[in-house]
């Protein structure tokens, strides 16, 4: 009987004897529990459930006994008639054969780091059947195999996880429940480089050669010059009808400080009206410069919009700015009661901020102008100072 043989697998022919007056035998078997036998027959078989193992027990021995039932005189008798011992060996199972090398390619999708594994089957007659496959592989001239296993019987498998542009040595062993078979031959199959143009991810494309710088842009025009500072200081006049000095640009008496050159002279002419007084000073002046030996350029200051508005009421006396200050005062007093009348308790605060900073306000520009028009009178008419 062989190894591993499945329950209800018939073990050899029929134990069979015989009774001279034709009566019907009743076979028994005892001495082993891996085997029964069929009461009528005498066939031996492999009991529901055993395993028979070689490489545990190579053979078993069974003591078959049979009975007619009666006795001598014919009367029932369980009584054993006769016995015999039967001796069953086990056979040894062989692992599967050794399958032939296999066919090793890198993958379509990723032939860098993939490779396909491909095998037959071995033939298998007379050896129990095959379970499922395993697989080594390692780089080539390497000493040490790793194991990739395989689920199932599958003849095909694919190992990731490789080396660019690396050689494998790849082999496959069938396996059965007596074990693993002997491994194949290797089969050899090489991962793609990371230039192969069967990349998935396409060949690597040499750089080109670097091309000329282009031209370089001109400077565009420069914008046009500004008017220079003056040349120095210029000095004090002298006199009422002093006239210019020297080249050092100093008018009237010899006492007067001469002026410094520093840049470019620079000739300025006040406008005529502003000079005479007709328009408010703070109004502004139209300026004419001009460069030594260059254009004539105009400059035109921009008015300050408030001392402008307080132009319209005429001068700013300081007896207006008197009964100014008692009519805010008047005016925070006013705002107080219509905010207790409408009951607007939090309006007070914002209304006296208010009114007092206009006052601030009105009071500086004020101050301010009284200031200039002071200066305005102490000092004298414009007049051309000519460039040095």
């Amino acid at each position: 009987m062989t190894e591993n043989a499945p329950g209800g697998t018939l073990v050899g022919a029929p134990v069979s004897a015989s009774d001279s007056d034709g009566d019907a035998l009743t076979y028994a078997l005892s001495g082993a529990t891996e085997f029964v036998i069929d009461a009528a027959s005498g066939q031996i078989r492999v009991a529901a459930g055993a395993t028979l193992d070689y490489e545990t027990t190579t053979s078993y021995t069974v003591t078959v006994s049979v009975t007619d039932g009666k006795n001598a005189q014919g009367n029932a008798d369980a009584t054993v008639d006769a016995t015999v011992e039967v001796t069953i060996n086990v056979l040894d199972q062989l692992p599967p054969a050794r399958p032939d090398a296999p066919s090793v390619e890198p993958t379509a999708a990723q032939p860098t780091t993939v490779l396909q594994v491909t095998w037959t089957a071995p033939t298998n007659a007379g050896r129990p059947a095959i379970t499922d496959y395993d697989v080594r592989y390692r780089a080539s001239g390497a000493s040490a195999w790793v194991l990739h296993g395989v689920a199932g019987v599958a003849t095909t498998t694919r190992i990731p996880g490789l080396e660019p542009d690396t050689a494998y040595e790849v082999q496959v062993a069938a396996a059965n429940v007596e074990g693993l078979g002997p491994w194949s031959d290797a089969g050899t199959g090489r991962t793609a480089s990371l230039s192969d143009p069967n990349d998935p991810d396409g060949p690597s494309i040499p750089t080109g050669p670097t091309g000329p710088d282009g031209p370089t842009g001109s400077n565009g025009p420069g914008g046009p010059t500004g008017p220079g500072n003056p040349g120095g200081n210029s000095g004090n006049p002298g006199g009422n009808s002093g006239n210019p000095g020297g080249n050092s640009g100093n008018p009237g008496s010899t006492d007067s400080p001469s002026g410094s050159s520093n840049g470019p002279s620079v000739t300025t002419v006040q406008s005529r009206a502003a000079a005479s007084g007709s328009e408010p000073t703070d109004a502004g002046y139209g300026v004419f410069s001009r460069e030594q030996g260059g254009p004539m350029l105009a400059e035109a200051t921009l008015q300050n919009p408030i001392t402008t508005f307080m132009s319209g009421f005429g001068a700013w006396t300081p007896e207006k700015a008197l009964l100014f200050s008692f009519v805010w005062p008047a005016l925070l007093a006013a705002a107080a009661l219509l905010s207790q009348v409408l009951q607007w308790k939090y309006q007070v605060s914002l209304w006296t901020a208010v009114l007092a900073g206009l006052a601030a306000i009105f009071l500086f520009f004020w101050r301010r102008r009284k200031k200039a028009e002071d200066e305005d009178q102490a000092g004298e008419a414009p007049t051309l100072r000519p460039a040095t």
